[in-house]
């Protein structure tokens, strides 16, 4: 049986303001996630299924949280984590 084409990697997107192309070699490992009752914010880990962020109610907070929360973990200035 064939594999849907969503599930093939590696996968291309394009940054539509700067008409760049990415690949992406492997399915992202991190991804946003709002619960439908409290409406909070989260980063969840793919790999574990598990949030790896505390909730927040605004959505650019949680990506500040998570991209602080990384650079510690991989030791990188912030502006290198855009």
């Amino acid at each position: 049986m064939m594999e849907p084409d969503w599930y093939t990697w590696p996968r291309v997107t394009t940054d539509d303001d700067q008409g760049r192309e990415w690949i992406h070699p492997v399915p992202p490992r991190f991804y946003l996630h709002q619960d439908k009752e409290t409406k909070m914010w989260c980063v969840i880990d793919r790999t574990w299924d598990l949030g790896i962020t505390k909730e927040y109610k605004r959505k650019h907070d949680c990506i500040r949280g998570f991209r602080s929360r990384m650079k510690t973990q991989l030791r990188l200035p912030l502006h290198k984590m855009q």
